[in-house]
Parts: structure tokens; C-alpha cells; sequence
């Protein structure tokens, strides 16, 4: 493909991507005037009476949430632990995810994403980690487990990086995996707060973030070693 057909693919998936982008806000924005919220009740109210429906159902809500970023993946996957049975809640939910995750990569390999440095100036936290090692398959997989940027601008960002599929999709989806688990098993004790599973997943949650801290924490005091060593030998 020339230079100028690959421009003119551009405009055109940036054209399609707007108005997919517009016809969805322009629905959210009825909804939440009429007073509905998104919230876990709301997901499920609209949720169809069987699971090959409910399944397609969660899966679009989980396209929506990759076009319009801001809506709390919580709130589904919550949504969808409280639904389906243990097995294919925790299925469902890694289904979606890996959906969500590869269209914001094909959309960044694709349509591109010319906002880096913005991107870096916003989150800081991108550029340490990014530049604290050269491991592609390991950057995919921290950036998931810190969970400190949001998913789908980091989706886009390594799509235009030309980070390879395989690479990217499962160091993202080990990344998340402990997060889904622990919001899939929110979900399906969230009636009963006090059972031992809720509080196993809320544990489960604790731990990550915890444990997310620590190993940017490291990060950060590494990268701050190598350059104050490449200082000291300049």
C-alpha cells in the first residue's frame, strides 16, 4: 500500500471511528439525562433472560467501554459476577477483556495514536515504566498489574508502538488477570458481604494494589539508580 493509500485508510477509520465514537455518546448522554446511572443494577437490569443473549449483551458493553474509555470496567465485571454462574462469570469476563484490549491495539496499530508525548506529560508513570526496560512482554504485563493508567489509552499506545499481538495480549491479560478474579468474585458474593468469598475477593484486591505499589516503587528507585549512575560517569 503507497503512503498516500495508507493516508486515505487512515482518514477513513478515523472518520468511521468518529462517528461510532458520536452515535454512542449521543446515546449515553440520553440515558444519563433521563437519570439512569451506570452502575452494576443498571447493567443487569438491561441484561437479557439467558446467557447466550446476556453473553453477546456484555461483550457490546465491553466494545462501548473501549470506544468511549471512561466507564469503570468494575462496574461490569461486577455486573457480570453477579449473573452468570462462578466458572463462566470468571470465562465471560476474561472473554471481554481480551476483546477490549485487542481493539484498543488494533485501533492504535491502525488508526494510530499521535498523542504520546501528551500521553507521557499526563502520566509520568508511562514514560518511568516504558524506559525502565526494554522487555516488551514485561511492560505489557506491569502496566496492566500497577492499574494505575487507564486501560485503553495504554491499549492504543503500545498498538502504535508496534508491539507484537502475541507479546502484548498475554502480558496484558496475566497483568489483569488477579483483577478480573477479584472483581468476578466481588460480584458473585456482593449480596452476602460478609461471606467468605467477599472478603477473600476484597483481600485479593488489597493485596494487588499493594503489591502494584511495591513493584512501581521499585521500578521507580531503579530508573532513579541507572541515571544518577550515568550522571555520575558523564
Amino acid at each position: 500500500m503507497s503512503t498516500a493509500d495508507a493516508r486515505k485508510a487512515k482518514i477513513v477509520l478515523n472518520i468511521v471511528r468518529a462517528a461510532l465514537i458520536v452515535m454512542i455518546a449521543a446515546g449515553a448522554v440520553w440515558y444519563f439525562v433521563r437519570g439512569n446511572s451506570f452502575s452494576v443494577e443498571a447493567v443487569l437490569s438491561f441484561t437479557p433472560d439467558n446467557y447466550p443473549l446476556a453473553f453477546c449483551f456484555m461483550m457490546l458493553l465491553y466494545v462501548v467501554k473501549t470506544l468511549l474509555v471512561f466507564p469503570p470496567i468494575m462496574v461490569l465485571q461486577i455486573a457480570v459476577g453477579l449473573y452468570f454462574p462462578t466458572l463462566a462469570a470468571i470465562l465471560v469476563n476474561i472473554a471481554g477483556v481480551a476483546l477490549e484490549l485487542s481493539l484498543g491495539y488494533a485501533m492504535g496499530r491502525i488508526i494510530g495514536f499521535d498523542a504520546n508525548e501528551k500521553l507521557f506529560r499526563k502520566h509520568p508513570k508511562l514514560l518511568e515504566i516504558v524506559s525502565g526496560t526494554k522487555n516488551r512482554w514485561f511492560i505489557s504485563y506491569i502496566l496492566r498489574a500497577l492499574n494505575m493508567l487507564p486501560i485503553d489509552l495504554v491499549s492504543m499506545y503500545l498498538g502504535t508502538s508496534d508491539y507484537p499481538f502475541g507479546v502484548y495480549i498475554s502480558g496484558s491479560l496475566v497483568g489483569m488477570m488477579f483483577g478480573v478474579l477479584a472483581a468476578t468474585l466481588i460480584g458473585m458474593s456482593l449480596t452476602d458481604p460478609t461471606s467468605p468469598l467477599f472478603i477473600l475477593a476484597c483481600a485479593l484486591s488489597l493485596t494487588l494494589s499493594g503489591l502494584s505499589c511495591l513493584v512501581y516503587y521499585i521500578l521507580t528507585k531503579k530508573r532513579n539508580i541507572q541515571q544518577h549512575g550515568n550522571q555520575n560517569q558523564q
